[in-house]
């Protein structure tokens, strides 16, 4: 892989993704434990910024026609932090299900990648993904202002969120299927 490569703008907007994620998430954490407004505010305006640098990095990849295999691979790695950090700091433990699934979903992709020797992402598979990230952007705005059916509203998402993880596993399943 070349350098320019590594560091096209699609992929530089993927890493500050992943650094807004991590710092967004770190200040979660800390709002978490300190229940200061400014943190909260903090944390859902960075982690929102996080979440919007997942569409944007795919968009310009596909316009300037800079995807990449590195790109590929590192984008979904960058939501399932988003994802899975926010409910996990937030315990709500239904992220474990939704990471299983996940992993299912990942695995069907591999073996795909090995089948048709590239990242097999579909426009559904990017559409679960952004639908993904966006419920998790409204699980954390859901506890942050402290809603009083919270928790029913959290199974919903997630729910829906596991149901997307799945149909995305069977559809790379039947992907699969249908490349032998």
């Amino acid at each position: 892989m070349k350098l320019k490569d590594v560091f096209n703008v699609p992929n530089t907007i993927t890493y500050i993704g992943f650094g807004l994620t991590i710092l967004g998430l770190a200040i979660l954490k800390l709002a978490l434990i300190s229940q200061n407004g400014l943190h909260w505010s903090w944390a859902i305006g960075i982690l929102v910024s996080a979440a919007i640098t997942d569409w944007l990095d795919g968009y310009i990849a596909r316009k300037l026609h800079q995807a990449t295999e590195l790109g590929a691979q590192l984008d979904p790695l960058r939501d399932k932090l988003l994802l899975i950090g926010v409910v996990l700091i937030l315990n709500v433990y239904w992220a474990i299900i939704a990471a299983i699934v996940e992993g299912v979903s990942a695995f069907f992709a591999n073996r795909l990648k090995k089948i048709k020797g590239r990242i097999y992402i579909t426009k559904a598979s990017k559409t679960i993904s952004v639908t993904q990230t966006f419920y998790g952007v409204v699980l954390l705005v859901v506890y942050t202002v402290g809603w009083d059916d919270k928790l029913f509203l959290s199974d919903f998402l997630f729910f829906i969120i596991i149901a997307l993880s799945g149909a995305r596993a069977v559809s790379y399943y039947k992907e699969i299927k249908s490349s032998k």
